[in-house]
């Protein structure tokens, strides 16, 4: 496919890692292994003359469909979880996860990738 002559936006690895904010390496290994539809694209000569082109139309839809997996969690790890927080007040859980939610800021997640976790801590520390 010639990514040249469509009028779809394309990407390079590094712009789609940017988009999507996560590493370029994701990218490259989600291209690589099919997951993330992607046209290998000759940039040169020689042995490192190809690189990937995404299209806006897959990154998106490689990106809804990330979202919609969710991870499992081990039946024992369920019940040991259960256990640990069953006899817990709704305050007290409210108080264990907003201390370690002030660890990890406090731990330096004050750059702008954590920019989130920032901003969480202070709506829990507003409620």
């Amino acid at each position: 496919m010639n990514v040249q002559n469509t009028s779809e936006k394309y990407y390079t690895v590094k712009q789609a890692a940017e988009e999507c904010g996560i590493s370029d390496h994701t990218i490259k290994r989600c291209a690589k292994n099919g997951e993330l539809k992607a046209t290998e694209v000759q940039t040169g000569q020689g042995r490192y003359g190809w690189a990937y082109r995404i299209a806006e139309s897959d990154l998106l839809e490689w990106l809804e469909n990330r979202e919609k997996k969710t991870k499992t969690v081990h039946p024992r790890t369920e019940k040991f979880v259960e256990k640990q927080y069953a006899d817990m007040t709704l305050e007290q859980l409210a108080g264990k996860l907003l201390k370690m939610v002030q660890d990890a800021y406090n731990k330096g997640y004050e750059d702008g990738k954590h920019a989130a976790k920032v901003g969480m801590l202070k709506r829990l520390n507003e409620v």
